[in-house]
């Protein structure tokens, strides 16, 4: 994971998004999205969210995110 957090998690696709989450060093809700491919074990950014969130619920509905 490229930030450390507390995050909660969405598989879709075969690959894993963190989404906002709380980064209990700094205090901060995070704003950021990313990805984990467990077929080349990596993590990229993806995109930031317009408010930083901690605790939101995430789903998939009729196509990948």
């Amino acid at each position: 994971m490229l930030s450390c957090r507390r995050v909660h998690a969405e598989l879709c696709a075969g690959k894993l998004y963190a989404v906002g989450g709380y980064d209990g060093a700094s205090r901060q809700c995070l704003s950021t999205v990313e990805e984990y491919d467990p077929a080349t074990d990596q993590w990229c950014y993806v995109a930031d969210m317009s408010t930083r969130r901690s605790g939101a619920g995430v789903a998939v509905i009729d196509k990948p995110l």
